[in-house]
């Protein structure tokens, strides 16, 4: 029996209204009808208010990219009757909640793998590889999502480039045109060349989960792109996906869970970079892990020891926090004062600059040791 049987449609309507879930919101009109006919009372306005009250989409540069997938869905304006246009609009909003509902399950499914093989990297420490599987920061799932997101994004403007020549080639008319500009295009140039990592660990792992291959867009056509021959190129674009759907049986594998609350300013939050401050910044371990590849490139025989990028994408290792890096080994004490740490501990002052020791660089080695991964 539907325990939302005997609700109001109103008081129904309220309790979507204020969810932060999508998947939640998603699974529950999927299998209530009275959930499913609140939802239709005006979808739009309930999808529109999770999105302004979920942790991660409430952030400014999601919510672009969120804007610009609304742009991409929604119905071209027409003649049609004022109901005919309604239930275009209902079908966008229930699309937009799909789509924001696969995101979070793809971002769960993304950090759990990333976690899992990120703990096995660091495995030579029993204890690093025990807090290498800490729970995740609001930093670090803000990164996921922002990158699946950003993938999703373009993605969709590149298929519905693609839409738009073909109809041209064939001698039609366009099957309509986008009401508003999108603010974005298919080099993503606008990305910090850092950033793109972020993005390409993300992908690389969808592909890992059995996600459809990513292509590269050249010339207006959408073209095969093979990962494993990338190194760290920062030039390189972002990649696209045909779709994003995963097998049954590996997104069964995974738990689903919802973005953690915005964390709160304080010293702790700030000195660990867990802010929204720094969600527009690369992870502070990309620039080492940046001087720790120029000094081995000028090395004799191991020059290429730190060149194959995709070992250290498939453990996320430039997309966790500073904390996570730190307390695994794999990042320096550069405090200059006392700093409480997320474990509800302290971290004594320590080097004033970042060292490249040879200590750093062996555990950096191990990380992306070949025979720890397949090739």
């Amino acid at each position: 029996m539907d325990p939302f049987r005997r609700l109001p449609v109103e008081l129904m309507f309220q309790i979507l209204e204020n969810a932060a879930d999508f998947v939640g919101v998603e699974s529950l009109i999927s299998v209530s009808r009275p959930a499913r006919a609140a939802f239709l009372m005006d979808s739009y306005a309930i999808v529109h208010a999770i999105a302004t009250s979920n942790p991660i989409t409430t952030q400014p540069e999601v919510r672009r990219l969120v804007h610009n997938i609304v742009i991409l869905h929604s119905p071209a304006v027409t003649e049609e009757d004022e109901a005919s246009q309604r239930f275009k609009w209902q079908q966008m909003a229930c699309r937009v909640l799909h789509i924001a509902a696969q995101i979070q399950r793809l971002a769960c499914a993304c950090l759990s793998k990333l976690r899992r093989e990120f703990a096995s990297a660091v495995g030579f420490d029993p204890l690093h590889a025990q807090r290498a599987n800490v729970p995740f920061s609001w930093i670090e799932e803000y990164r996921a999502y922002w990158a699946l997101w950003h993938l999703r994004c373009v993605s969709d403007y590149a298929k519905y480039v693609e839409k738009q020549r073909s109809y041209l080639h064939s001698g039609g008319d366009p099957p309509r045109k986008l009401t508003q500009d999108v603010e974005i295009h298919p080099t993503s140039d606008d990305v910090h060349a850092f950033l793109k990592e972020v993005i390409w660990t993300v992908a690389v792992t969808l592909e890992d989960l059995q996600a459809c291959p990513f292509t590269r867009f050249s010339g207006g056509v959408l073209k095969p792109e093979h990962r494993n021959t990338l190194s760290w190129d920062l030039d390189t674009d972002i990649p696209f996906f045909r779709s994003f759907e995963l097998p049954r049986s590996v997104e069964t594998q995974y738990s689903i869970w919802s973005p953690p609350p915005i964390p709160t300013p304080s010293l702790m939050t700030s000195r660990w970079s867990l802010l929204p401050d720094h969600c527009k910044d690369p992870s502070p371990q990309t620039y080492l892990f940046r001087s720790l590849r120029f000094q081995v490139s000028r090395r004799g025989p191991n020059k290429r020891a730190m060149n194959d990028i995709l070992r250290y994408r498939r453990c996320g290792v430039l997309l966790w926090d500073k904390w996570r890096m730190f307390s695994t080994g794999l990042y320096p004490n550069n405090f200059r004062e006392r700093v409480p740490t997320p474990d509800g501990g302290f971290v004594d002052p320590g080097e004033p600059k970042v060292s490249l020791s040879s200590n750093y660089l062996t555990k950096w080695l191990e990380v992306g040791d070949p025979l720890r991964w397949p090739a």
